[in-house]
C-alpha cells in the first residue's frame, strides 16, 4: 500500500504511513490527516502525524496520541503531532509528503523555519 519510499521506519520497523493515517482518521475531531517520518534529532527521526481538525472541534495531540495508542502497535504510533489548517497538495491533488517530512517539532525547529 502507497508508494515504497513513503514508508516510514520506526524503532528498527518498516511502517506504511497509510496504515497509521487510516486508524487517525477514525479521531472524531480529525478532518484530514498524513503521517509522515519527521527527524527530531539529526540522528533520530520518529512518526509524526499531520492533523487538520474539523471545523468547530479542537482536538489535543496527547488524545490523538492515545487514541493511536489503543489501535496500533507501540511502533506505529505518531510520537509527533502537527495541527494544519490544510495538508499540501500538488495541483492535481496529491498529498506532497515530501513536504512533511521538512517540518520539525518546535523543540528541534530552533532559528528554523518550517
Amino acid at each position: 500500500c502507497g508508494r515504497a519510499n513513503d514508508i516510514m521506519k520506526a524503532l528498527g520497523y518498516r511502517v506504511a504511513p497509510q496504515e497509521v493515517e487510516a486508524v487517525l482518521a477514525q479521531h472524531p475531531s480529525i478532518a484530514e490527516v498524513a503521517c509522515a517520518e519527521v527527524q527530531v534529532r539529526p540522528d533520530v527521526s520518529v512518526i509524526g502525524a499531520f492533523v487538520v481538525p474539523r471545523p468547530g472541534a479542537a482536538p489535543d495531540a496527547d488524545d490523538i496520541k492515545r487514541f493511536a495508542a489503543e489501535r496500533l502497535a507501540a511502533y506505529k504510533c505518531p510520537r509527533e503531532v502537527f495541527f494544519l489548517d490544510a495538508l499540501p497538495r500538488t495541483a492535481n491533488g496529491k498529498l506532497r509528503r515530501v513536504e512533511l517530512r521538512k517540518w520539525r517539532p518546535a523543540s528541534a525547529a530552533a532559528g528554523q523555519s518550517k
